[in-house]
């Protein structure tokens, strides 16, 4: 019967040490788990305040293309109806002459600023 016992015991003892063995493989298995997870964690973090930084400065340069193609066309005109090569060789001075004819030279109390009179493309 003793030796039954120490029998058992052996068994417990290799069962238990073969327990423990694989509880010590899992555990390992699992801090290499979250030490990855830590480390994605930290990637993502990352990652949020980047995009956050950009979405940022393109909304801001969204404003700021806005504004300045708004500021470019604030003093623009266009004129329609000007039969094609009726300003000759001298384009600005056509309009600037045409904007005093139809409005009086009594509305302009210095002469107009003419930076550039081009013609467009019509469409049959």
């Amino acid at each position: 019967m003793q030796t039954s016992m120490d029998s058992l015991r052996e068994e417990s003892r290799a069962s238990a040490a073969s327990l423990h063995t694989s509880l010590t493989e899992v555990a390992q298995r699992i801090t290499s788990m979250e030490e990855g997870l830590n480390g994605q964690d930290n990637r993502l973090d990352s990652m949020e305040h980047i995009q956050a930084t950009l979405t940022k400065e393109n909304r801001d340069l969204k404003e700021k293309v806005s504004h300045l193609e708004n500021y470019m066309r604030r003093r623009n005109i266009r004129i329609m109806g000007i039969k094609e090569n009726m300003e000759g060789r001298k384009p600005t001075e056509f309009i600037t002459n045409l904007l005093v004819k139809l409005f009086g030279e009594d509305v302009f109390q210095t002469p107009l600023p003419v930076a550039r009179a081009h013609g467009s493309y019509t469409f049959p």
